[in-house]
């Protein structure tokens, strides 16, 4: 077969390929993220506020994270992760 009949049918074919997760509800609910105090834009790996649970971490479910004055806490205290205004900070 010709590269010129080949080349059409494939951008044809790969340029109509429709992408699968942008009708998900998943992926859509993932999408939100949430604020905590002066922190925005808090998502992955924390689920929690308008987030479902399958948004964070698989298995971890310590990822479940409420606010509490600025900090994100996870359910679990043993996983207790503070989320500083100065990302370089360690």
């Amino acid at each position: 077969m010709s590269w010129f009949i080949l080349l059409p049918i494939i951008a044809l074919v790969c340029g109509s390929a429709p992408v699968f997760a942008d009708d998900d509800e998943r992926y859509l609910n993932c999408m939100n993220s949430f604020d905590c105090g002066n922190i925005t834009g808090a998502g992955y790996p924390f689920s929690g506020s308008d987030r479902p649970g399958y948004c964070g971490y698989p298995g971890l479910i310590s990822y479940l994270a409420t606010c509490n004055n600025s900090v994100i806490v996870p359910a679990r205290q043993s996983a207790l992760v503070s989320i500083l205004e100065n990302p370089n900070a360690t």
